[in-house]
């Protein structure tokens, strides 16, 4: 499998798990919304919501994730 489609994949599935965890299909998680449904989002909440208004959009995980991965080392 190449590195885009396993990104893809992995897109895929993290927008499915968003869409699952969004109990009230605003676009937006809560705290409770990502509780027990995205623990890596619920562990992370406070990082994620960069303006502090107790909500994340599916950009700010994008976000988050991708500067995690930037300054992660390198696998070798």
């Amino acid at each position: 499998m190449s590195a885009a489609s396993r990104q893809e994949r992995l897109e895929q599935e993290l927008q499915q798990r968003f869409i699952a965890a969004d109990v009230n299909h605003d676009g937006l998680l809560t705290t409770a919304e990502a509780n027990g449904r995205m623990p890596y989002v619920y562990n992370h909440f406070a990082l994620i919501d960069e303006d502090k208004n107790g909500l994340v959009s599916m950009e700010d995980i994008r976000v988050f994730i991708v500067a995690q991965m930037a300054n992660r080392p390198a696998l070798r």
